[in-house]
């Protein structure tokens, strides 16, 4: 018998979720617990893994395309069967009332947080904008972009992604099309320089259960949502690129400050010191238009974020 695949509901607030990529083709096998497709969120990206065994015998919604949840996005059934009179309407209300949602948890007060890292990472790879909904463009013309495709222009030190070419529904961009994107010389201008040491050791706990739930969220991006969050308080690093070299043992990392810049944000790799995972954050700034007291202040401010990665998440 045929069996409807939904789209799945990952959290209270989800009302609809963005196919980034089938890991199945129409004709494939496929076994219960197996990754199916992946898909956005406006919070995070999530592999999803199958609830059925068979053969993969339709795909009804496609990659780039934006699916309100419950809604049937494939049919698995056995090879060969006849699904032409299927009721696929039917058979996806029917498996949404047999799913229930995944819930993440309640956020926690910065009290509670500082004490016990949550067992879910609620959001990645997002940008300032926090509240903004990913979706298609605008019929005013404004860009939308997939919070992932977001993360990869601040990790390529893109600030204006409204030129970059969106291959997803009605031009919104997604992370290939970041990938893809060809970023024009500039000139690198000196800088000044301040740095920090930040314990990783809640990040890293924080982004194992993370990926142990599915959820692909690195030190990396928790690093970065911290800037972004940072940015709201102090206005003038809205517009910072955080560029990261984590994987690594390398202390210390200084990117170069391309000449449109003022502020750019380097990690270096982790290591140990004194019995804690460490990591130093660099801050190059143009003194010139940055003022020095400012950027110190930015940069306890974001060293307290990483820290306490539970309070960056929810924010």
């Amino acid at each position: 018998m045929a069996n409807i695949v939904i789209m799945p509901k990952q959290g209270l607030q989800m009302t609809e979720g963005y196919i980034t990529k089938w890991l199945k083709a129409e004709g494939d096998s496929v076994t219960e617990g197996e990754p199916l497709f992946e898909m956005e969120t406006d919070k995070l990206t999530i592999t999803i893994d199958s609830s059925f065994s068979g053969t993969l015998l339709k795909i009804i919604r496609g990659e780039g395309e934006q699916v309100p949840i419950t809604e049937p996005i494939g049919v698995i059934g056995e090879a060969g069967e006849d699904i032409s009179g299927l009721d696929v309407a039917a058979g996806a209300k029917m498996q949404a009332n047999d799913v229930p949602p995944i819930v993440r948890p309640e956020p926690q007060s910065e009290t509670q947080s500082e004490t016990q890292p949550a067992p879910v990472a609620v959001a990645a790879n997002e940008a300032p904008a926090m509240e903004e909904k990913t979706a298609f463009k605008a019929p005013q013309g404004r860009v939308f972009i997939t919070p992932r495709a977001k993360m990869r222009c601040m990790e390529r030190g893109i600030t204006d992604y409204t030129k970059i070419p969106g291959t997803g529904g009605d031009g919104l961009i997604i992370e290939r099309d970041v990938l893809n994107y060809k970023i024009s010389e500039t000139t690198v201008a000196s800088c000044s320089r301040m740095s920090i040491k930040v314990c990783v050791d809640a990040a890293m706990q924080y982004s194992k259960q993370a990926q142990e739930n599915g959820i692909d969220f690195s030190v990396d991006s928790i690093i970065a949502k911290a800037a972004c969050v940072a940015a709201k308080k102090y206005q003038q690093f809205s517009q910072v690129r955080v560029t990261s070299v984590c994987t690594t043992e390398v202390e210390e990392y200084f990117a170069a400050l391309q000449t449109d810049e003022n502020i750019v944000i380097s990690v270096g790799g982790i290591f140990k010191s004194e019995g804690k995972q460490i990591t130093i954050v660099s801050i190059g700034f143009n003194e010139y238009n940055v003022d020095a007291q400012i950027v110190a202040e930015y940069l306890t401010y974001l060293k307290k974020l990483i820290e306490n990665p539970i309070v960056t998440v929810i924010i």
